[in-house]
C-alpha cells in the first residue's frame, strides 16, 4: 500500500517581541506553567522570568 501511518507533529516555537528597556526590543521565550500553559505576559530574559505586559507574540514552525 504504501502509506505510512506515522504522522509528524509539526514543531512550533512562541516568543514574544518585548522591550527590555533603553528602546531595546528582544525576542524572548515564554514561560511555561507547570499544567502545560502559557503565563500570559511572562517571558525569560537573561535566564529569568520577568513579567512584560508591553510587545507581541510571534509563532514559528
Amino acid at each position: 500500500m504504501g502509506f505510512s501511518s506515522v504522522v509528524k507533529t509539526p514543531k512550533i516555537n512562541l516568543s514574544k517581541y518585548v522591550n527590555l528597556g533603553s528602546d531595546q526590543w528582544r525576542f524572548c521565550q515564554v514561560v511555561v506553567g507547570a499544567n502545560g500553559r502559557i503565563k500570559p505576559d511572562c517571558v525569560i530574559v537573561a535566564g529569568k522570568p520577568e513579567l512584560h505586559r508591553e510587545g507581541a507574540y510571534y509563532i514559528e514552525w
